[in-house]
């Protein structure tokens, strides 16, 4: 399997550049669809990019061995997950996620396997404008709590992740140079 991983803070820009290089290279991308027992965001019951599951159903998954080899976990009371049905194995899965996750798929990744990691940074007051346009429903407190979270880089450390290639995803930044440096990690030429 091949993975790409955005890695960064909300309102980087992870979700809107997998919709991009899956818009412009359908043959070679697909979103690694989540599962959670979170609540939805607005923006993920409109457009996807990630399942509800209940705790009993997520629990259950579990034991039927239906979640991905290489990740499940609990973080603030609530599961996350992959289905193993819904990776691709033909294509470049591309997974946004936090430091756990890419740790937890670090670490249960084969020989065969292969990881590019992207961590993805944007200034602050842009983030905020990206995370209220994104969710009309936003959740304030989660954002405060749980978003502006300074450790971010030092939870990258202590779970010794090292990503590939560092990005500055600002204001109408054009990623088309980004999006060549991913294609030829890949060996794909278009």
């Amino acid at each position: 399997m091949k993975y790409l991983f955005f890695l960064g803070e909300f309102g980087t820009g992870k979700n809107f550049l997998t919709s991009k290089l899956v818009e412009l290279y359908p043959n070679f991308f697909e979103e690694n669809i989540q599962v959670t027992t979170r609540p939805l965001r607005s923006s993920e019951i409109e457009k996807g990019g990630c399942l509800h599951l209940s705790h009993e159903e997520f629990k259950t998954a579990i034991m039927r061995k239906e979640l991905s080899n290489y990740e499940f976990f609990e973080r603030t009371g609530n599961y996350y997950g992959n289905l193993r049905k819904l990776e691709n194995k033909e294509k470049i899965n591309i997974i946004n996620g936090d430091p756990e996750r890419c740790a937890s798929l670090k670490e249960h990744l084969s020989s065969e396997d292969k990881l590019f990691i992207i961590f993805l940074t944007a200034d602050d007051v842009l983030r905020v404008v990206r995370y209220l346009k994104r969710d009309q429903n936003a959740d304030l407190d989660e954002m405060l709590n749980r978003h502006f979270d300074e450790h971010y880089k030092i939870r990258c450390s202590n779970l010794k992740i090292k990503p590939d290639l560092f990005y500055d995803n600002g204001y109408k930044k054009d990623p088309s140079n980004f999006f060549n440096d991913i294609l030829k990690n890949f060996d794909i030429n278009v």
